[in-house]
């Protein structure tokens, strides 16, 4: 993903900038939302969740906390 700015956070992948304009925009990823899943992998890095999207997706499933909520978006 290079629709922004993000950073290993141990529990999760923190966004840190989001790209107007960009897929993950369009997904609905938010500034400082924390990615804890990707296709059903938990993923705690963005080492891991590059392995999972090695295997180039169509759609990916992001499970994602925002605040105190747990969010699910779709990317294309």
């Amino acid at each position: 993903m290079s629709d922004g700015q993000l950073k290993d956070g141990g529990k999760g992948i923190k966004i840190d900038e989001v790209v107007k304009g960009s897929p993950a925009a369009q997904a609905g990823l938010q500034k400082d939302d924390v990615i804890i899943g990707v296709n059903r992998d938990r993923v705690n890095s963005i080492a891991e969740m590059r392995k999972v999207l090695a295997a180039k997706p169509a759609i990916i499933a992001l499970q994602i906390v925002r605040g105190n909520e747990s969010l699910y978006l779709l990317m294309r």
